[in-house]
């Protein structure tokens, strides 16, 4: 995964292709799960140990975006309404998660 911080504090992410390929078998074998427990388990699998998932409950955001933290600071993926990250990352598309 490479994951560029961005002049404006913004995480950049873009899979590499067994990242890629790695997304395209979680839908495949999980269709049983929701869209938020596959992205738990790719965010468990390709960001840890610097950024894990946490909950909009335990910062105080009033949100239903996937959140991702460092421990100090935390980020967004805030087009979560229109837009299915895992989606363009399998596609080989960047996807952004603003800091809050």
């Amino acid at each position: 995964m490479r994951i560029t911080k961005l002049a404006n504090g913004n995480l950049e992410l873009q899979a590499t292709e067994i990242e890629q390929d790695w997304i395209k078998g979680l839908r495949k074998s999980a269709r049983q799960l929701n869209g938020y427990a596959q992205e738990a388990a790719f965010i468990a699998q390709h960001l840890r140990p610097c950024y894990e998932q946490t909950s909009p409950a335990s910062v105080g955001a009033l949100t239903s975006a996937p959140l991702i933290t460092d421990g100090i600071d935390v980020w967004g993926f805030m087009d979560y309404q229109v837009t299915d990250f895992l989606g363009m990352l399998e596609a080989g598309h960047s996807v952004i998660f603003v800091k809050g």
